[in-house]
């Protein structure tokens, strides 16, 4: 989490007139706010109020361009798009109920639709939102699961895993996994749950679909602003096109392209404590940089450090960057 500090107000585009640049809506962040309610800051908070509050701030265009750069929750590859020809009605429902039996049971769906293929976690978990005396009371039932791999098509379907749990007792419904695990090939496929009283009738029947990828590790850097200018300010953007999480740096280096040696002096650069990830197929949450005034014209990288658990160990990402005079 970044934190408001007096190098905040250095980092707001010089589209705003001077006496504004401080309070360039544009460019407050919602991270930053949320640090200042946690920190009780009444001045920033009040900046942040006269902000919300200044008419005709000058900052539309520079708003614009970099809300469209900054989109929350950036998708950069769709890796569930084959799931979107299937119904999303069929699966367990965020808050677990089940359409029948006591209303204390609950079954969790599954936290990820995309799975590893070094993984296969094809979860459905039980649990009771509370436990009453009469929680060994009986119940009686019968709970078969099936894993499916469905064909490219989405019309050959192939079993190729399948178990069924006798559950006695209400108590003993907890903290049981009507799903499976182990490694399958890369694919599309789907869990169903199906749940029967002890004369054989069918109380509930859920169906949850995965998308099995392989573990892949690919992450680059996306720049808002090709060319800049001493002092000015930019958007950097970590895309995560692999299929495992990445963590990265807030912290940025600007090198030249002729001679890497050549280091442009950075302001002191904020270190959060917490790493910002970047989810498989999405972008990570963007951040500013700032051109430091002294930078000779010519050609540069930007770089960032980034992770993933297939890296050995952090690498540098980079993007170019044209700075004039």
């Amino acid at each position: 989490m970044r934190l408001v500090s007096s190098r905040s107000w250095a980092l707001l585009p010089e589209t705003c007139p001077p006496l504004r640049r401080a309070l360039c809506f544009g460019e407050i962040r919602k991270e930053n706010l949320r640090a200042l309610v946690r920190s009780r800051n009444s001045f920033g908070l009040a900046v942040f109020a006269l902000v919300m509050l200044w008419p005709g701030t000058a900052c539309g265009s520079s708003l614009a361009k970099t809300s469209a750069f900054c989109k929350h929750d950036l998708v950069v590859k769709d890796f569930l798009a084959p799931l979107d020809r299937f119904p999303d009605n069929q699966g367990f429902s965020l808050s677990g109920r089940l359409r029948a039996g006591p209303a204390v049971l609950r079954v969790f769906p599954p936290r990820e639709a995309l799975v590893l293929t070094s993984q296969g976690r094809f979860e459905a978990r039980a649990a009771l939102a509370y436990v009453r005396p009469l929680a060994k009371t009986s119940l009686n039932w019968e709970i078969a699961s099936e894993l499916t791999r469905i064909g490219e098509d989405g019309v050959h379907q192939r079993v190729i895993k399948s178990k069924s749990q006798f559950v006695a007792t209400i108590i003993g419904f907890a903290h049981r996994n009507f799903g499976f695990g182990g490694k399958v090939q890369p694919g599309t496929y789907r869990l169903d749950v199906t749940f029967q009283n002890k004369a054989g009738k069918e109380l509930d029947h859920r169906a949850e679909f995965f998308q099995v990828v392989k573990p892949r590790s690919k992450i680059r850097l996306a720049v808002s602003r090709e060319s800049a200018l001493p002092g000015s300010v930019g958007d950097l953007r970590v895309e995560n096109y692999g299929t495992v999480k990445s963590t990265y740096s807030y912290e940025y280096r600007i090198v030249s392209v002729n001679d890497p040696s050549q280091e442009l002096p950075l302001e002191p650069q904020f270190v959060s404590r917490d790493r910002p990830v970047a989810m498989p197929g999405r972008a990570g949450a963007c951040f500013q940089f700032v051109v430091p005034n002294s930078a000779p014209a010519g050609q540069y990288r930007i770089g960032v450090r980034v992770s993933d658990r297939l890296l050995s160990s952090p690498i540098m990402i980079w993007a170019t960057l044209s700075i004039g005079s």
